[in-house]
């Protein structure tokens, strides 16, 4: 297993964006050692000799089916650290080009998507800079998929003031 020192491990996670406006997260099974029952992103750990690009596009496919050919990415998100479990996190924001999925029932138990306007609308700091939680419909995204969604967001709402 590749790790960045001090006991860290390292994991990459697609943010799939569907049509430019909203974003997709995976509700893991519950039957998962680590992270059950959560709201996350698609992805995990790597495995030897994985780059994190391959990891995330992998890690999608087995998840979710779909083929990386079916994936463009866009851009590379700032890194998080996992607070119970110790991952290095890389996320990357891609675009889906097709939404035929086939959720892997052993990992994931639900597909969620949400718009972008409303996820900006919901957010909830706790500690400033550290823990952001998004109450939703169909669950409360938390934890490090909070942190990756609230890096993305702040560049999103920066990129479109610039714009306007």
């Amino acid at each position: 297993m590749k790790g960045t020192g001090r006991g860290k491990k390292d994991a990459a996670v697609i943010v799939p964006l569907l049509n430019g406006e909203s974003i997709l997260f995976i509700k893991r099974s519950r039957k998962l050692r680590h992270h059950s029952g959560e709201i996350s992103f698609p992805g995990g750990q790597l495995e030897e000799g994985e780059d994190f690009v391959k990891a995330a596009l992998r890690e999608t496919r087995e998840e979710l089916g779909v083929e990386p050919e079916s994936i463009e990415i866009i851009d590379r998100l700032p890194g998080v650290i996992t607070l119970r479990t110790n991952y290095h996190v890389v996320p990357f924001l891609a675009r889906l080009k097709s939404t035929n999925l086939k959720p892997n029932p052993d990992e994931v138990e639900d597909v969620i998507v949400y718009r972008i306007r409303d996820l900006m609308e919901v957010e909830r700091c706790i500690i400033p800079g550290f823990y952001y939680i998004y109450p939703m419909p169909r669950g409360v995204i938390w934890g490090a998929t909070a942190r990756i969604l609230h890096n993305l967001l702040q560049k999103m709402d920066k990129s479109r003031s610039r714009a306007g």
